[in-house]
């Protein structure tokens, strides 16, 4: 048991030793953090403010995290590589739809997105309805000539 206790207090020893700070052995200092809160959605976290810089050269002067930024960018390819001003205001719209709706009433937004799925639908419905000629029948797939 003597053993055991001087090969502890010999440990703990030891670790005071090592507590003291050796200047050659301190970890750097941490660089700058600065907080930025995306344009888009609103998510604020801390950057260093060199990603800051080159987030906002890439996207016009605009701030935006990492979701939206991937958002735009498959809109830009969408689009065609000149259109990241078009790409970045149609994903803010988006974005600023959802945060009024969605963020404040989940249900009415689930509501917008039945309506506007119906809207589709009649629109798809009324073009194949002109189509149709007055007795309500499709006309033939393969119309025949008169030769």
């Amino acid at each position: 048991m003597d053993t055991l206790q001087r090969a502890v207090s010999d440990l703990s020893l030891e670790l005071k030793k090592e507590n003291i700070v050796d200047p050659a052995r301190q970890l750097p200092p941490i660089s700058e953090v600065e907080k930025a809160a995306c344009e888009c959605c609103g998510m604020s976290e801390d950057f260093t403010p060199q990603y800051i810089k080159n987030v906002r050269e890439k996207y016009c002067g605009r701030w935006i995290c990492g979701l939206c930024a991937v958002a735009v960018d498959e809109e830009v390819g969408r689009l065609g590589k000149d259109a990241i001003h078009e790409a970045l205001n149609s994903h803010m719209a988006v974005c600023v739809r959802f945060n009024r709706v969605a963020r404040a009433n989940p249900a009415m937004f689930l509501a917008d997105g039945m309506r506007e799925i119906l809207k589709r639908g009649m629109r798809g419905r009324s073009q194949s309805a002109r189509v149709r000629n007055c007795t309500g029948q499709k006309p033939p797939l393969i119309m025949r000539s008169s030769s």
